[in-house]
């Protein structure tokens, strides 16, 4: 199978709950797919490990605080402009 058809470079992906298990797999598959990645989970604690592996294959990662029932996913676009404008 080719990897073209799946090539996210340039893109974002937002996955939730990405603590653990699906969350965390859905994540490294899009990281190997070439997209940035933005994680999230009600407990911003948990996902420290996480985080510092797909730095460590990115060298970048966004974090946002808090799960979909938080209302945090609204506020994404927003966030991600002014991550482009620093």
């Amino acid at each position: 199978m080719s990897t073209e058809l799946f090539d996210l470079s340039g893109k974002v992906a937002i996955v939730t709950g990405t603590s653990r298990g699906l969350g965390q797999f859905f994540g490294r598959a899009l990281v190997n797919a070439g997209a940035d990645l933005v994680i999230t989970s009600r407990s911003l604690k948990s996902l420290d490990a996480f985080k510092k592996e797909i730095e460590y294959v990115t060298g970048q990662t966004m974090l946002v605080d808090g799960g979909i029932a938080t209302g945090s996913i609204r506020a994404l676009p927003a966030q991600k402009n002014e991550r482009k404008r620093t």
